[in-house]
Order: C-alpha cells, then sequence, then structure tokens
C-alpha cells in the first residue's frame, strides 16, 4: 500500500494475494516477547528487502510491514497476554494491525470479538493466518484510521504508528479522539520521535531484540501506555535510551 503523507491511500496492490501465496512465500516465526505466538513473516535467509522484491509480482505495490513483528506490536500483545482480565469479555480492535498479533493475543486472553484493521488487504490475509496457526477466530476490517468506526465498548490497541512525523500527527489527533469519545486506547512504541509524550499513562515497558534493518539499534525498550484526550500539541521529548526494561507497573 502506498500512502500520502496525511494517510490517505494512493495506490492498491496490483495482484491478488491469498493465504495459500502467504504460505508459499513466508515462514512461521515466533516473536521475541510473545514465543507462545507464530505469525508467517521474513525467512530467516532474507532481509526485508530482498523479500520485498522477491515477491512483488505477489504483493504489488504493497509494503509488507506485516511480515515483521514490530516492537510495539509485541509489547502490545505481551502485556495483553499477561493482563487477560482487561480484555476478557471486550471487544478488542487492533488498529493497524499487520501480522494480527495483538488481535490474536486479545483472543487468547479472552476477549469476546477481536478486529484486525488495517489499510492493506495483505495484512489482513496475514492476520488471518496468525490467528489459524494459534488456534484462534478473529475479524478483519479493510479500513484506515479515519473510517475505524469502533463499536462502543470497544478497547482500541494501536502500536508503532508513529515512524513518520506527519503521519503520526494524524494518527494521533484520531486516537485522541476516540479516547474523548470514551474508547480506552491502549498503544506501544519504542520511542520514536513522533510518539505522543504528554497525557499518557505508562502502564509497562519491556526490553525487546529486534532487526536492525528497522532500528537504529537492537535492543530496543518499549513502552505501553493509555493514550488519554487532550487539548493540548504534543510534545516529542526525546525517548530516555535506559527506560527500565520489562514492565513496571
Amino acid at each position: 500500500m502506498i500512502y500520502s503523507s496525511n494517510g490517505q491511500i494512493l495506490r492498491q496492490p496490483q495482484d491478488a494475494f491469498s493465504i495459500r501465496a502467504l504460505r508459499q512465500i513466508a515462514a512461521p516465526v515466533k516473536p521475541f516477547l510473545c514465543p507462545e505466538l507464530s505469525f508467517r513473516g521474513v525467512p530467516e535467509a532474507l532481509s526485508f528487502d530482498e523479500f520485498r522484491s522477491a515477491n512483488e509480482s505477489l504483493m504489488g505495490a504493497a509494503v509488507p510491514y506485516w511480515a515483521v513483528a514490530w516492537p510495539g506490536g509485541q509489547a502490545l500483545a505481551r502485556w495483553i497476554l499477561d493482563h487477560p482480565h482487561v480484555v476478557k469479555g471486550r471487544t478488542v480492535v487492533d488498529v493497524a494491525c499487520g501480522a494480527g498479533l495483538v488481535a490474536t493475543a486479545a483472543k487468547l486472553a479472552g476477549a469476546e470479538r477481536c478486529i484486525a484493521a488495517d489499510a492493506d488487504p495483505n495484512a489482513l490475509i496475514a492476520a488471518r493466518e496468525t490467528a489459524y496457526l494459534c488456534g484462534v477466530d478473529i475479524e478483519t476490517k479493510l479500513c484506515d484510521l479515519r473510517n475505524l468506526d469502533p463499536e462502543p465498548g470497544s478497547i482500541l490497541c494501536a502500536g508503532d504508528l508513529w515512524y513518520e512525523r506527519e503521519f503520526a500527527r494524524m494518527a494521533t489527533g484520531q486516537l485522541r479522539h476516540m479516547a474523548g469519545a470514551g474508547f480506552r486506547i491502549i498503544c506501544a512504541d519504542p520511542g520514536r520521535p513522533g510518539r505522543p509524550r504528554n497525557n499518557c499513562n505508562v502502564i509497562a515497558r519491556y526490553r525487546i531484540e529486534v532487526a536492525e534493518d528497522f532500528e537504529m539499534t537492537s535492543p530496543v525498550y518499549c513502552e505501553v501506555f493509555d493514550l488519554l484526550n487532550a487539548s493540548i500539541l504534543d510534545s516529542h521529548a526525546p525517548h530516555e535510551p535506559d527506560a527500565p526494561c520489562r514492565y513496571a507497573c
């Protein structure tokens, strides 16, 4: 999927992608922080760029973000698995779901309904495969933050949305708006410059080994936080590099 700076979809994948194609090109992977989960991702023998280039005829222009266990998604999934009472019996929406690790973790933790939402249809295929590998059923929804429309009382989980500044500002604004409407918004990010800093209640911190293809260094320290409604602009203070590991509360 190709996006503009404000998050609009500019181009769809050219060719049809399927579960069968996914199983042919992607290998089962266990995330560092959640070894009880599995998803289909970049095979060990390939870099992300090599994987993308080798399979462009199947995926079209879509960047296969779903093929990587991003640190924010891992942190959210870990926190949910360790705190099942938060999601038990609830509806959980995995925003910009990628491989659907968070939706799958929520279902394993006892959520009644789990929705993996993404603007990339390839990601929704990957998310359904993740749920299958982990022995649960989830729903998928093709949408972006502007037309998410969650049902009242849902818990929204968003990880790794703050990698590009303009998209980050849009995402923070949309999520704050939903927080103001009464939704609980649980986020995670490894301290990228664009992540929200004000009116955030940090509830956990994790140390995660990651592929240095995507982060400046490994390990990274990823915070899980409740994003609260706010009428003030976010400041973008630098991340504290020696934040405590694992969860602190």
